[in-house]
């Protein structure tokens, strides 16, 4: 490559990564091009090019220019001196523990479930499955495959305070969602292993021992409801506020790692892991999905202002309203880069179609 007529690497260290992105402006057969170069923090990373073809240098630099205020708006920074952030990715660590999974039901069985008062009812979160486990001063963090993922900083934070407040050795489960944990159950609390309880007693357990007034948001306990008036109430409210779905948990149940009829759930949407295969112009990528052995495109998605453009290849998550037979989903809704789900699991079969008129 010729030397570069501008270069610069940003880095960023927050969230559980540490990733860097290298952008360039080359000179070659009478244009300019802007090479890009970006990855996780001690490997080669990943190569592309902003530009299919040599342009002129004004053109270049405004494209070089944008990557960086973009970048530098995503926490992205120049330099590498920032000492390496607690809970980096470490790659392919089993941690022994795996979540209770939830089985799905249609809007056809709702009503059993509220109106059964051996089940309690939560609301279903939008974000990423995780334990979060604490003791004698180590924090981890274990994502639903059972591998350790890195974690922000106010987990480790929060789980200080715990310490403050006489109270160690303990692992929640919960929905990760930016730098909120929000705990729904717990696998052992003080150094009480709690699997063989019934749900409704590691909830109370969990109840006496969350502390509220921690100095950050980090750590919230997820509400239960029980009782019809209850969980009918809630489940009024999710749906008003257009919120993901409801869950239903049987209170007598032990926790039981894997798929389990003892918990289900009820999304108010569809959803479907996909994998980025372009970057669109106005914030928007082409998703596509695995049909066969073959990535096929189902459709375009708008990113919104809050979320990071995801890199071409990324597994992302989105939402939509139903899928059409050998086309794209209808109202797509961009969610967010999913690290624990598999280019394998970004499958056809995933999607919902609509129901065909007779």
């Amino acid at each position: 490559m010729p030397e570069p007529k501008e270069t610069i690497t940003l880095y960023c260290q927050k969230g559980g990564s540490d990733k860097f992105y290298t952008a360039c402006i080359i000179e070659e057969n009478g244009g300019f091009t802007v090479p890009i170069n970006y990855g996780r923090r001690g490997t080669s990373g990943q190569s592309g090019s902003k530009t299919k073809e040599p342009i002129p240098y004004e053109k270049a630099k405004a494209i070089y220019d944008k990557i960086i205020k973009e970048k530098m708006g995503k926490g992205y920074t120049p330099g590498e001196g920032m000492s390496p952030m607690a809970g980096n990715v470490i790659e392919k660590i089993d941690s022994g523990l795996f979540p209770q999974l939830l089985d799905e039901i249609t809007e056809d069985e709702l009503e059993k479930y509220l109106r059964d008062d051996n089940f309690g009812a939560q609301e279903k979160k939008d974000g990423q499955r995780k334990f979060l486990k604490h003791g004698e001063g180590n924090t981890t963090s274990i994502n639903k495959k059972g591998f350790e993922v890195g974690y922000a900083s106010v987990f480790k934070t929060a789980c200080e305070a715990y310490n403050e407040a006489g109270k160690d050795n303990f692992t929640f489960d919960g929905e990760e969602i930016g730098e909120t944990l929000h705990i729904f159950d717990a696998r052992c609390l003080n150094g009480e292993k709690l699997d063989s309880f019934p749900y409704i007693e590691r909830y109370r357990k969990l109840e006496q021992f969350i502390i509220t007034d921690t100095g950050n948001e980090a750590i919230r306990l997820l509400p239960l409801a029980t009782g019809y008036e209850a969980k009918k109430a809630l489940y009024d409210k999710l749906v008003k506020e257009e919120r993901e779905g409801i869950i239903f948990k049987r209170l007598n149940a032990p926790y039981t790692e894997g798929r389990s009829s003892d918990q289900v759930k009820l999304k108010f949407y569809a959803t479907a892991s996909i994998i980025v295969i372009r970057i669109n112009e106005k914030r928007s990528i082409g998703m596509g999905i695995i049909e066969n052995d073959k990535v096929i495109e189902i459709g375009n998605c708008t990113i919104p202002p809050n979320k990071g453009i995801p890199e071409v290849g990324k597994i992302s998550e989105v939402k939509y309203l139903y899928a059409y037979k050998g086309g794209s989903l209808y109202q797509p809704t961009y969610l967010d880069v999913r690290d624990d789900v598999d280019k394998e699991e970004c499958v056809i079969s995933q999607l919902k179609y609509k129901a065909e008129e007779d």
